[in-house]
């Protein structure tokens, strides 16, 4: 049984989540209902929607992980250009690696294993005449879904 905080009636609280006089949320409930939130947190963290670069490797397992199943061919082309190799490189990059991720996610992985990845310039056209050459970059890699392993078999 629990005492309202605001109106001092004592009901069932591991029944009720609320008082049946004020309709005051307990802390009891209110408690859980944080627990809750917390739990649905760390479940969407390792929920198959997630994967961040931790899980992307240019192995074929990855270490600590049992592979459940293999979701199939993740890939993604960018290219940039600019004036400096460096930015038009980084650029190219970063847009790619995101195309990558987001790709894997919609198709339900939480890793991607086996990445490679390659280079590549074109030359001329109208980035040439205002001084540099596009660069692209190709990621290729399996979606797929894992799962940790009990620390007694790492």
């Amino acid at each position: 049984m629990v005492d309202c905080a605001e109106c001092g009636r004592n009901f069932n609280g591991a029944v009720l989540k609320a008082c049946p006089a004020c309709q005051a949320v307990h802390s009891l409930a209110r408690a859980l209902n944080e627990r809750k939130r917390a739990d649905d947190t760390e479940h969407r963290k390792a929920s198959l929607a997630y994967l961040d670069l931790e899980r992307v490797t240019t192995l074929q397992e990855l270490p600590g992980y049992r592979t459940v199943r293999s979701r199939g061919l993740v890939f993604a082309l960018q290219g940039a250009s600019g004036l400096t190799a460096g930015g038009k490189g980084r650029e190219a990059a970063s847009r790619a690696t995101r195309d990558f991720l987001e790709e894997a996610r919609r198709m339900g992985a939480n890793a991607v294993l086996g990445v490679h990845t390659a280079a590549f310039g074109a030359g001329g056209g109208i980035t040439n005449i205002l001084g540099g050459d596009a660069v692209g970059i190709v990621l290729v890699g399996t979606a797929a879904v894992v799962e940790a392993l009990p620390e007694s078999s790492i």
